[in-house]
């Protein structure tokens, strides 16, 4: 009896060594970072940048405008004088008169100059005279003249009569009629261009 009391202990024990419950293992914990694969949040940031535009515009100015202008003028005829310079009682007195007796004689020419238009400017006039084939030609004279006024160019010479007497001969020209710059304001317009530095909207995604 002793000995199968021995043998049931020994399997009692045997049989609650492999009956023995599993230890208690405590649940793992799991991390709440975001792992590499995780979801991203991302947005939209609006923001200011600078650019550079070229703007025009039309623009209004005056410019002055200059253009030479010969000058309007009316000349009248040549008034002609012929004196005896030498000769006792013929001095002074018209040639006709006492041409036979007469030794020297002087022959004035003299030609008018109206300036009729709104400009001022100055006449150039010349004079020849001529007696028996020979030729004097003047110093040309010069003056300027308003508008609306007048002046006589008077040119004389003193010659020697010859035989058969005869009175000399002269001719007047303007030989530069009176030339000014005349200018006026015109209204012209042009466009201008500038650089401008302006600033735009730029929306941008950003990520976290």
């Amino acid at each position: 009896m002793n000995r199968y009391y021995i043998l049931g202990t020994l399997l009692m024990f045997i049989l609650a060594g492999c009956i023995t419950p599993p230890a208690y293992q405590a649940p793992a914990q799991q991390d709440s970072r975001p792992s590499d694969g995780g979801a991203v949040e991302c947005r939209m940031v609006i923001t200011e940048e600078p650019y550079v535009e070229e703007v025009c515009n039309q623009v209004s100015f005056t410019e002055q405008e200059c253009d030479m202008k010969e000058l309007n003028y009316t000349s009248g005829q040549i008034a002609v004088t012929d004196l005896c310079v030498d000769d006792g009682a013929c001095v002074g007195k018209q040639l006709t008169e006492c041409i036979s007796t007469c030794k020297r004689a002087m022959k004035r020419c003299r030609l008018n100059i109206t300036n009729i238009d709104k400009y001022s400017g100055t006449w150039v006039v010349g004079a020849a005279f001529g007696y028996n084939g020979a030729s004097f030609v003047k110093n040309p004279q010069s003056q300027e003249i308003d508008p609306g006024k007048s002046h006589i160019f008077d040119f004389q010479q003193i010659y020697t009569l010859g035989s058969p007497p005869s009175s000399a001969t002269c001719s007047v020209t303007v030989i530069y009629p009176a030339i000014t710059k005349v200018c006026v304001d015109v209204e012209k317009t042009r466009i201008d261009c500038s650089n401008v530095t302006r600033l735009r909207a730029v929306e941008t995604e950003v990520c976290d």
